[in-house]
């Protein structure tokens, strides 16, 4: 079955440019779940917009299960899923010789498997909407390295 409804999962939108791209796409007609790990700052950004056509959804874009739950928020919400936008990342700076284990898996999680989860866990929805579409957002530090930034750049390149 082909949707035509224009719903979009946003990741990383409690602030920034992940709210900037909220609002943008919600001025051109989507309808919009709103995800982010912050909850609360989260909330307060979407209840200030005043518009019943976004919802905010907690999400840890590194867990599969809580994809799977805000998929089926967005879909039970609006009915459909076309559009994915993996925004949420992490800004980590250390140097290859003060960087911990910890520290890079962090930002790899985020950055990279997050992106991978909500792929993978927006398919089905996906496959079925006319025009559906998957924007995974870069950095400039994918392609010009930055000193002290190795998680970073490697994550997001």
């Amino acid at each position: 079955m082909i949707t035509q409804q224009r719903v979009v999962l946003v990741t990383g939108a409690a602030r920034g440019q992940g709210f900037a791209i909220v609002q943008r796409l919600r001025s051109d007609g989507f309808l919009v779940a709103a995800c982010d790990v912050n909850a609360t700052q989260l909330g307060e950004a979407v209840d200030g917009l005043r518009d019943e056509a976004v919802i905010a959804i907690p999400l840890d874009v590194a867990s599969a299960s809580q994809w799977q739950a805000a998929v089926a928020t967005t879909v039970a919400e609006f009915g459909s899923l076309s559009t994915l936008v993996n925004n949420a990342g992490v800004l980590h700076r250390a140097s290859i010789a003060d960087e911990s284990p910890d520290g890079f898996e962090k930002a790899w999680r985020v950055n990279a498997l997050g992106a991978f989860l909500g792929i993978r866990a927006t398919l089905d929805q996906l496959r079925g909407a006319e025009g559906a579409a998957i924007v995974n957002t870069c950095s400039t530090g994918a392609i010009r390295p930055f000193p002290n930034h190795i998680a970073y750049c490697s994550s997001k390149w």
